[in-house]
């Protein structure tokens, strides 16, 4: 399974256990990150601020990118860095930074980077010819970061076979209360799949997303430790049962533990 992440964090925080459970069954999984390349000099305002929150400093992509290894490792999971530049490092040909404030991130149009969204459908497609996966997870954009949205867009333009396709909700925005009720902009368009977990496979995702220690401090607005409110989230969604929620085409067979059905397959 290839599982498409636009940052150093997103594959895991979203499908962490699910991947987990692949990995247990002997499937091989590779967590393909987009946006891991190093910024240019100078920074602009939003990212000397992240890296700030983050408690990096300048070299802030390669602590990030250890975490990364890490954090896949501890589920089972190969990484893939593409090295493409995150919407806070991007620079238009005058040198200007195109998201100077790290609000400005949230919103805007992706089509507006069309350069942007070719680079990153040529490294998708290239990873789809090298690797043939027999599924593919990629992020609904739940959020509008403008990264995730690129990301949408190139997943799509790579004309996946939609049975093996699958979008997942993009954590913690998916459980963010200012974002509540996301899920009535899908359902024309998309249906959910319920991934039930065990207790290892969950403990597995915790693990994984604890060794993103810059990027914890930041990603959650609710006072509540983030384990518990990735728990919450998960016995939400599965009515009271730990699961990960995935999304497909509605006209595909009505099923659920694709997880555990791509699994059977042993995946190459």
């Amino acid at each position: 399974m290839l599982v498409v992440s636009p940052h150093l964090d997103d594959g895991v925080l979203s499908v962490g256990g699910t991947i987990a459970r692949l990995s247990a069954a002997g499937s091989a999984v590779v967590v393909a990150t987009l946006f891991t390349g190093s910024p240019p000099a100078p920074l602009s305002v939003g990212a000397r601020a992240f890296h700030e929150q983050c408690g990096l400093g300048d070299d802030a992509m390669r602590h990030r990118a250890e975490e990364d290894e890490a954090a896949c490792d501890a589920v089972g999971a190969e990484h893939r860095h593409l090295d493409l530049p995150e919407a806070l490092y991007r620079i238009d040909a005058d040198g200007r930074h195109l998201y100077r404030d790290g609000r400005d991130i949230f919103g805007p149009d992706p089509l507006a980077e069309p350069g942007v969204i070719s680079a990153v459908e040529k490294e998708l497609r290239r990873l789809l010819d090298w690797l043939r996966p027999d599924a593919v997870v990629a992020p609904l954009g739940v959020g509008d970061h403008v990264d995730h949205a690129i990301t949408k867009v190139a997943v799509r333009r790579c004309n996946i076979d939609p049975a093996r396709l699958r979008w997942s909700e993009d954590v913690p925005y998916a459980l963010y209360p200012h974002l509540r009720g996301w899920e009535a902009r899908l359902t024309r368009e998309l249906v959910s799949e319920t991934e039930l977990l065990g207790e290892s496979e969950w403990m597995g995702k915790i693990a994984a997303v604890s060794c993103y220690a810059s990027q914890l401090g930041i990603l959650w607005h609710d006072p509540a430790p983030w384990h518990q409110q990735l728990l919450d989230y998960a016995d939400r969604i599965g009515d009271g049962r730990t699961a990960e929620r995935l999304w497909r085409q509605p006209q595909l067979q009505s099923s659920t533990g694709f997880a555990a059905r791509s699994s059977d397959r042993r995946l190459q």
